[in-house]
């Protein structure tokens, strides 16, 4: 296991394969739970009006969970980057 792997895997939590879990992992279930939240909210908006619910903040929640969702799929492209033979790789 590499240096940068150690940091980035948690051998005390599991993630839904039951292996260790991974930054990854934590960062698309902090996406997920936010673009939940988001839902909740647009729907309690529906129920006693949208005047009552900020639309920037529902923005706001949407886009950091856009950028919780980048942040861990540029990380696991790094991760497949580092494991690929070095003819490979692009460039």
């Amino acid at each position: 296991m590499s240096d940068l792997e150690k940091c980035l895997i948690s051998p005390n939590e599991i993630d839904r394969n039951c292996e260790p879990a991974n930054v990854v992992d934590g960062l698309f279930e902090i996406a997920r739970a936010i673009r939940y939240l988001a839902k909740s909210v647009d729907l309690l908006s529906a129920e006693i009006g949208p005047s009552l619910v900020s639309v920037s903040g529902l923005e706001s929640i949407s886009g950091v969970a856009t950028s919780l969702s980048e942040v861990a799929q540029a990380i696991a492209e790094t991760r497949e980057n580092a494991n690929a033979p070095r003819d490979s790789l692009p460039g």
